[in-house]
């Protein structure tokens, strides 16, 4: 009789110490959250000069073997003048990085695309990130420390890594050559069949190839990448799966 009251006497002490460190982890991860926030809308307003609003914020981890797995991050969705965007810093507020400018950098990849390939309507471009959480990590909306000031695309998007999908109709692409004018970035470039039907449907691009193989033929005539493979859509055939691009994901900017 005594053994077992006093196995209940450890069981439950037992039981309060783990309560009571899971409650001190999560009052930890409140406070780390609360002041990452905070350091979040600072970072943003040193940098850009407004003061943002934060619609939400959340302490970057995923799901490990054993528990909860955390990079010491936290991720916080801002707006500003109805343009959306996420900021990744450090709890601390050290190495912030954001997506509000992507718009911007975006145009910036068009026009020197542009300078080396006339007959480019639009460039889709993202870029690859380490973030933790499920929603956000991949391929996204380019995330810049630096500041984007009009003349400085390398510099910005230096130590990126990433892709971008140029667009043009009614051009073959068999034979054609094709260099990044960003390094570390790899490249698509897509030919639409007629402008009547980029206009119905933009921004088909080669993620659907497998998915959606009739919707690709419709829209696209021609595409290739960097690595100068050129694929002509008069008849279906495919290209080598390894060669497909990296499918579009949602980061929440306009």
């Amino acid at each position: 009789m005594k053994r077992i009251f006093l196995l209940i006497i450890i069981v439950a002490v037992g039981y309060v110490v783990l309560v009571h460190k899971q409650k001190a982890r999560e009052e930890k991860q409140q406070h780390s959250l609360e002041n990452g926030t905070v350091y979040a809308v600072q970072y943003i307003e040193e940098k850009y000069g407004f003061t943002p609003l934060v619609k939400k914020s959340e302490i970057d981890s995923r799901s490990g073997v054993f528990n909860r797995q955390y990079n010491g991050k936290i991720i916080a969705e801002m707006c500003y003048n109805d343009r959306n965007f996420v900021v990744w810093i450090n709890e601390d507020g050290t190495g912030g990085c954001d997506s509000y400018q992507h718009e911007e950098i975006q145009e910036a990849l068009l026009a020197e695309l542009k300078k080396t390939t006339p007959g480019i309507i639009a460039v889709e471009l993202k870029s690859l990130n380490d973030i933790y959480s499920i929603d956000y990590t991949g391929f996204t909306d380019c995330l810049v420390s630096k500041k984007f000031t009009g003349d400085n695309l390398s510099e910005v998007l230096d130590g990126l890594y990433g892709n971008y999908t140029a667009y043009m109709i009614g051009r073959y692409l068999s034979g054609q050559k094709f260099e990044s004018p960003i390094k570390q970035f790899y490249g698509t470039y897509i030919s639409y069949r007629s402008q009547a039907l980029w206009d119905e449907k933009p921004f088909v691009n080669n993620s659907i190839i497998y998915s959606d193989p009739e919707t690709f033929n419709k829209y696209v005539i021609s595409w290739c990448d960097t690595k100068n493979k050129a694929k002509n859509r008069r008849k279906p055939t495919f290209s080598r799966k390894s060669d497909i691009n990296v499918q579009r994901i949602f980061t929440g900017s306009a």
